[in-house]
């Protein structure tokens, strides 16, 4: 198991069975548009605000995700390729304070 604790992040894709994500944590983060990551980790968490895939580089997800509410499952900010081929599932939004849930956004 690989925990992740509240306001934090995690570099490594590893063969990790579970994934425990704190609330505000980001399960995988790059900033460099460079970056190659494919992820075939399962996330699923109740906590908020938690971001699966956060990146500038080219992503591929093969696994489902379950996140909480205010939570994005992959957040691409990137010139490269995002592609998403499991099921990405968020919790609600808070609309009146703009935070907001993003399955795959940009």
């Amino acid at each position: 198991m690989v925990a992740i604790g509240n306001d934090s992040f995690n570099y490594n894709n590893n063969a990790a069975v579970n994934v425990s994500l704190g609330e505000g944590s980001t399960y995988f983060y790059s900033s460099n548009p460079t970056t190659n990551f494919t992820n075939n980790i399962a996330l699923n968490t109740t906590n908020k605000r938690v971001y699966g895939i956060s990146t500038a580089g080219t992503v591929t997800n093969a696994a489902n995700f379950t996140l909480g509410d205010e939570s994005v499952g992959i957040l691409y900010t990137g010139t490269g390729t995002a592609r998403n081929t499991a099921n990405i599932t968020v919790g609600n939004s808070d609309v009146d304070n703009q935070k907001l849930c993003y399955r795959y956004g940009y």
